[in-house]
């Protein structure tokens, strides 16, 4: 019978990964980003001694950190729950993405409007036909 052999990912890998991940969550509706958020908090709840067993050999292998650094990074089965908790919250919340989170105009005039988004997106428009004026001034 033939194995699966896990190779680790790099740090930088697992980076990339999530950024590819966030991206495709970030165009999906609210109803779908929810039933993730709740997937992965009850995948955390449900691996929590695989996550722990994990954790424990990183925490022997990390031979050059620092004690103080190696208590931040260790966990234990009560902050993983609390981080379960934390992403059930989340679930909870208005999704915030696209909406205006503030509105201003300035002296010049143009109307300025930020809005949440997995980027936190400033726009703008004039409302002055002399743009190109105003840019060179």
């Amino acid at each position: 019978m033939n194995e699966i052999k896990h190779r680790p990912q790099s740090v930088l890998d697992q980076a990339r990964k999530a950024k590819v991940a966030a991206e495709i969550l970030r165009q999906e509706t609210t109803e779908k980003k929810n039933t993730f958020l709740l997937t992965l908090a009850d995948l955390l709840a449900k691996n929590t001694e695989n996550i722990l067993a994990g954790n424990k050999k990183d925490m022997v292998s990390a031979s050059d950190l620092t004690n103080a650094m190696k208590r931040r990074l260790e966990l234990t089965a009560h902050g993983i729950e609390s981080i379960a908790n934390g992403v059930r919250e989340i679930a909870k919340s208005d999704d915030p993405a696209g909406k205006i989170v503030k509105e201003w105009t300035a002296t010049n005039p143009r109307n300025f409007v930020r809005s949440s988004s997995n980027t936190d997106t400033i726009s703008w428009s004039s409302n002055s036909l002399d743009f190109e004026k105003d840019l060179i001034s």
